[in-house]
Protein backbone atom coordinates (compact mmCIF):
# COMPACT_ATOMS: atom_id res chain seq x y z
CA UNK A 1 0.00 0.00 0.00
CA UNK A 2 1.22 3.27 -0.86
CA UNK A 3 0.03 6.84 -0.34
CA UNK A 4 -0.80 8.93 -3.21
CA UNK A 5 -1.56 12.42 -3.01
CA UNK A 6 -3.97 14.34 -5.09
CA UNK A 7 -5.27 11.42 -7.27
CA UNK A 8 -8.79 12.71 -8.15
CA UNK A 9 -8.51 15.54 -6.28
CA UNK A 10 -8.43 14.20 -2.96
CA UNK A 11 -5.95 12.41 -0.65
CA UNK A 12 -6.25 8.46 -1.09
CA UNK A 13 -4.29 5.51 -0.11
CA UNK A 14 -4.54 2.84 -3.36
CA UNK A 15 -3.13 0.14 -3.81
CA UNK A 16 -0.57 -0.84 -6.90
CA UNK A 17 -3.05 -2.72 -8.71
CA UNK A 18 -5.81 -0.08 -8.14
CA UNK A 19 -3.41 2.62 -9.89
CA UNK A 20 -2.47 0.14 -12.90
CA UNK A 21 -6.64 -0.07 -13.33
CA UNK A 22 -7.07 3.52 -13.47
CA UNK A 23 -4.71 4.22 -16.05
CA UNK A 24 -5.62 5.36 -19.06
CA UNK A 25 -4.20 5.57 -22.41
CA UNK A 26 -5.03 8.64 -24.97
CA UNK A 27 -5.14 7.47 -28.74
CA UNK A 28 -4.32 10.78 -30.67
CA UNK A 29 -6.89 10.71 -33.63
CA UNK A 30 -9.66 9.38 -32.22
CA UNK A 31 -9.08 11.74 -29.19
CA UNK A 32 -10.50 9.15 -26.70
CA UNK A 33 -9.00 7.69 -23.95
CA UNK A 34 -8.78 3.78 -23.50
CA UNK A 35 -8.39 1.36 -20.31
CA UNK A 36 -5.79 -0.62 -22.19
CA UNK A 37 -2.95 0.00 -24.52
CA UNK A 38 -3.84 -2.94 -26.83
CA UNK A 39 -7.59 -1.56 -27.51
CA UNK A 40 -6.14 1.97 -28.01
CA UNK A 41 -3.85 0.24 -30.70
CA UNK A 42 -6.33 -1.46 -32.23
CA UNK A 43 -8.65 1.57 -32.63
CA UNK A 44 -6.47 4.15 -33.81
CA UNK A 45 -5.85 1.44 -36.60
CA UNK A 46 -8.95 1.23 -37.37
CA UNK A 47 -9.55 4.89 -37.47
CA UNK A 48 -6.66 5.43 -40.01
CA UNK A 49 -7.59 2.63 -42.20
CA UNK A 50 -11.25 4.53 -42.57
CA UNK A 51 -9.42 8.22 -43.10
CA UNK A 52 -6.73 7.27 -45.14
CA UNK A 53 -6.38 9.05 -48.60
CA UNK A 54 -7.41 6.90 -51.36
CA UNK A 55 -5.14 5.83 -53.99
CA UNK A 56 -6.94 6.64 -57.66
CA UNK A 57 -6.66 2.98 -58.83
CA UNK A 58 -8.69 2.34 -55.91
CA UNK A 59 -11.23 4.74 -56.41
CA UNK A 60 -11.07 3.70 -60.09
CA UNK A 61 -11.34 -0.10 -58.98
CA UNK A 62 -14.37 0.95 -56.61
CA UNK A 63 -16.38 2.44 -59.29
CA UNK A 64 -15.85 -0.67 -62.19
CA UNK A 65 -18.37 -3.41 -62.83
CA UNK A 66 -17.55 -7.08 -61.91
CA UNK A 67 -17.43 -7.70 -65.71
CA UNK A 68 -14.34 -5.03 -65.75
CA UNK A 69 -12.61 -6.08 -62.26
CA UNK A 70 -12.39 -9.61 -63.88
CA UNK A 71 -10.11 -9.39 -66.69
CA UNK A 72 -7.99 -7.31 -64.09
CA UNK A 73 -7.71 -10.19 -61.45
CA UNK A 74 -7.38 -12.58 -63.87
CA UNK A 75 -4.34 -11.15 -65.31
CA UNK A 76 -3.04 -10.56 -62.03
CA UNK A 77 -3.38 -14.24 -61.43
CA UNK A 78 -1.39 -14.82 -64.37
CA UNK A 79 1.23 -12.73 -63.58
CA UNK A 80 1.50 -14.51 -59.97
CA UNK A 81 1.93 -18.30 -61.68
CA UNK A 82 4.07 -16.99 -64.33
CA UNK A 83 6.34 -15.83 -61.40
CA UNK A 84 5.75 -19.25 -59.81
CA UNK A 85 6.72 -20.86 -63.23
CA UNK A 86 9.67 -18.98 -63.33
CA UNK A 87 11.29 -19.87 -59.56
CA UNK A 88 10.22 -23.61 -60.44
CA UNK A 89 12.33 -23.01 -63.71
CA UNK A 90 15.52 -21.51 -61.75
CA UNK A 91 15.27 -24.89 -59.47
CA UNK A 92 14.92 -27.21 -62.55
CA UNK A 93 17.67 -25.48 -64.24
CA UNK A 94 20.17 -26.20 -61.10
CA UNK A 95 19.36 -29.98 -60.76
CA UNK A 96 20.22 -29.78 -64.58
CA UNK A 97 23.70 -28.14 -64.43
CA UNK A 98 24.35 -30.21 -61.44
CA UNK A 99 23.26 -33.85 -63.08
CA UNK A 100 25.78 -32.53 -66.01
CA UNK A 101 28.98 -31.70 -65.00
CA UNK A 102 30.03 -31.97 -68.14
CA UNK A 103 28.48 -28.83 -69.98
CA UNK A 104 29.96 -25.57 -68.33
CA UNK A 105 27.27 -23.18 -67.12
CA UNK A 106 28.73 -20.62 -70.20
CA UNK A 107 26.74 -18.13 -71.84
CA UNK A 108 27.38 -19.69 -75.69
CA UNK A 109 26.12 -23.58 -74.02
CA UNK A 110 22.63 -21.20 -72.81
CA UNK A 111 22.25 -19.50 -76.24
CA UNK A 112 22.59 -22.94 -77.92
CA UNK A 113 20.21 -24.82 -75.36
CA UNK A 114 17.48 -21.60 -75.42
CA UNK A 115 17.50 -21.52 -79.00
CA UNK A 116 16.75 -25.37 -79.44
CA UNK A 117 14.08 -24.95 -76.91
CA UNK A 118 12.70 -22.07 -78.97
CA UNK A 119 12.65 -23.94 -82.12
CA UNK A 120 10.05 -26.57 -80.14
CA UNK A 121 7.77 -23.29 -79.12
CA UNK A 122 9.25 -23.52 -75.38
CA UNK A 123 9.97 -20.96 -73.60
CA UNK A 124 13.16 -21.13 -71.96
CA UNK A 125 12.52 -18.71 -68.61
CA UNK A 126 9.53 -21.97 -68.35
CA UNK A 127 10.86 -24.90 -69.10
CA UNK A 128 10.84 -27.80 -67.64
CA UNK A 129 13.76 -30.36 -66.31
CA UNK A 130 12.48 -32.78 -68.97
CA UNK A 131 12.68 -30.59 -71.98
CA UNK A 132 16.16 -29.38 -70.70
CA UNK A 133 16.73 -33.13 -70.67
CA UNK A 134 15.09 -33.70 -74.39
CA UNK A 135 17.10 -31.11 -75.64
CA UNK A 136 20.29 -31.61 -74.30
CA UNK A 137 20.40 -35.17 -75.43
CA UNK A 138 19.80 -33.86 -78.94
CA UNK A 139 22.44 -31.41 -78.85
CA UNK A 140 24.75 -33.91 -77.42
CA UNK A 141 24.49 -35.85 -81.29
CA UNK A 142 25.68 -32.29 -82.50
CA UNK A 143 29.38 -30.78 -81.74
CA UNK A 144 27.52 -27.18 -80.68
CA UNK A 145 27.72 -27.17 -77.13
CA UNK A 146 31.15 -26.48 -75.61
CA UNK A 147 31.85 -29.71 -72.73
CA UNK A 148 34.18 -30.28 -70.92
CA UNK A 149 36.57 -33.09 -71.91
CA UNK A 150 38.06 -34.20 -69.48
CA UNK A 151 34.62 -35.46 -67.51
CA UNK A 152 33.34 -36.60 -70.66
CA UNK A 153 36.37 -38.91 -70.71
CA UNK A 154 35.85 -39.70 -66.74
CA UNK A 155 31.92 -40.59 -67.85
CA UNK A 156 32.77 -42.68 -70.97
CA UNK A 157 35.12 -44.82 -69.14
CA UNK A 158 32.74 -45.01 -66.04
CA UNK A 159 30.18 -46.04 -68.65
CA UNK A 160 32.43 -49.00 -70.24
CA UNK A 161 33.31 -50.08 -67.16
CA UNK A 162 29.97 -50.34 -65.78
CA UNK A 163 28.61 -51.77 -69.03
CA UNK A 164 31.66 -54.54 -69.04
CA UNK A 165 30.98 -55.69 -65.18
CA UNK A 166 27.21 -56.14 -66.28
CA UNK A 167 28.71 -58.34 -69.39
CA UNK A 168 30.80 -60.57 -66.89
CA UNK A 169 27.81 -61.07 -64.65
CA UNK A 170 25.77 -61.98 -67.32
CA UNK A 171 28.39 -64.41 -68.43
CA UNK A 172 28.66 -65.59 -65.29
CA UNK A 173 24.87 -66.75 -64.36
CA UNK A 174 25.25 -68.49 -67.86
CA UNK A 175 28.27 -70.67 -67.32
CA UNK A 176 27.86 -74.03 -67.24
CA UNK A 177 27.94 -75.49 -63.76
CA UNK A 178 27.83 -79.90 -63.78
CA UNK A 179 26.92 -79.47 -60.03
CA UNK A 180 23.92 -78.18 -61.34
CA UNK A 181 23.00 -80.20 -64.44
CA UNK A 182 22.05 -83.27 -62.51
CA UNK A 183 19.37 -81.32 -61.30
CA UNK A 184 18.51 -80.05 -64.90
CA UNK A 185 15.41 -81.07 -67.11
CA UNK A 186 16.34 -82.36 -70.41
CA UNK A 187 15.11 -78.94 -72.03
CA UNK A 188 17.28 -76.87 -69.51
CA UNK A 189 20.81 -79.07 -70.25
CA UNK A 190 19.17 -78.38 -74.54
CA UNK A 191 19.53 -74.83 -74.10
CA UNK A 192 22.42 -74.55 -72.10
CA UNK A 193 24.21 -76.47 -74.60
CA UNK A 194 23.01 -73.99 -76.88
CA UNK A 195 21.81 -76.53 -79.37
CA UNK A 196 20.10 -79.78 -80.34
CA UNK A 197 22.53 -82.17 -78.46
CA UNK A 198 24.07 -83.35 -81.60
CA UNK A 199 21.37 -86.35 -81.37
CA UNK A 200 22.35 -87.18 -77.68
CA UNK A 201 19.25 -84.84 -77.05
Amino acid sequence: MGFVPGYYGHNRIFSREDIEEAQTFHGPMTDKDYTSHAAMVEAEHNFALQHRTRTPEEEALENMSADEIRPILENYARGEAAIIKRTETQADIAMFLAGHPELPDTDHNAWEIRQALELLGVDASTATLDEFEEIYARLRQTDRLQLNKKIVAEQAAAANKSKHAAYLQRQQSQAFNEEDAYSMSMEELRRKAGGTGGGWF
